[in-house]
């Protein structure tokens, strides 16, 4: 929907960070193996989600 994502950061600088994000957790992933890795990327992603949302 338009309007849900708050302004202050531009949609270039959003990429970068949840691609940042994703990486950091898939290095993590192929160094220890010791989580699931699609349920730390949802949670990761729900976080930053979470983060970037307006207030209603």
């Amino acid at each position: 929907m338009v309007g849900e994502i708050k302004v202050d950061r531009s949609p270039s600088e959003l990429t970068m960070l949840i691609t940042r994000c994703m990486r950091g957790t898939l290095y993590d992933w192929q160094l220890f193996d010791q989580f699931d890795l699609v349920l730390e990327g949802e949670r990761y992603i729900k976080a930053i989600l979470e983060g970037i949302q307006k207030e209603i």
